[in-house]
């Protein structure tokens, strides 16, 4: 009966693993090479824990210490640091125009008008009245003028909003109930009243080629104090 051979040879740990991994590297140094040497019961702690979860650029295994994938900024892969989702522009809105609001303007003061530098125009001071083709009611109050221009008067004034339905030329004439000369004059929506688009005195009509859609400020100024009429728009 052959007799038994028993072996005194002490197998280390790891040495099999270790040795497996090297003949790995030898025939494919593609797979497994960068675990030699590495003892078996530091695989998947590299990283401090043993979730085995790989970490993000944000610093934490989700990618950022927000929670959110791979930015760390409150939102979702783009790593703008916003707050919002995919625009990349910083703002925190969604609209992608970088100014915080949702209106698109660029201005970032929450209005429409838009003239995007995001500061108060001069007819922000007043209280808008929209104004429609015939006949609409002026009532200045009494109070201290706010715009100056070329032809403007000296008194307080009333500012209109007029959005022309149609491509036309559109007359605006101010009528006073009082024996006065008052002043009628056009600004664009910057309300620039250094640049007016048409500036007249009464009973002459300001005139104006619109577009489509365009809209315009027509302000209608008193000499002095308070003063009623009627503005005319008309177009042809």
């Amino acid at each position: 009966m052959p007799s038994q051979l028993t072996s005194t040879k002490t197998i280390v740990p790891g040495t099999i693993l270790r040795t497996g991994l090297a003949l790995g590297c030898l025939l494919s140094p593609a797979v497994g090479c960068g675990l030699i040497g590495v003892e078996p019961d530091e695989i998947d702690v590299l990283d401090g824990d043993t979730s085995g979860a790989s970490e993000g650029p944000g610093g934490s295994d989700t990618g950022g210490s927000d929670g959110e994938s791979a930015t760390g900024d409150g939102d979702p892969s783009n790593g703008d640091g916003d707050g919002d989702p995919a625009t990349g522009d910083g703002d925190g809105d969604a609209t992608g125009d970088g100014d915080g609001d949702a209106t698109g303007d660029g201005d970032g003061d929450g209005d429409t008008t838009g003239d995007g530098d995001g500061d108060d125009s001069p007819c922000d001071q007043l209280e808008v009245t929209a104004a429609v083709e015939g006949d609409n009611l002026v009532d200045i109050p009494d109070t201290i003028g706010l715009l100056t221009t070329e032809c403007g008067a000296d008194g307080p004034e009333q500012l209109f909003l007029y959005t022309a339905a149609a491509p036309a030329t559109v007359d605006f004439v101010f009528t006073p109930d009082a024996d006065v000369v008052a002043s009628v004059y056009l600004l664009d929506l910057s309300c620039d009243p250094a640049a007016p688009l048409a500036c007249v005195t009464t009973p002459d009509a300001a005139q104006l080629m619109m577009e489509q859609g365009q809209s315009v400020y027509v302000v209608v100024d008193s000499p002095a104090g308070a003063l009623t009429g009627s503005l005319t728009i008309s177009s042809n």
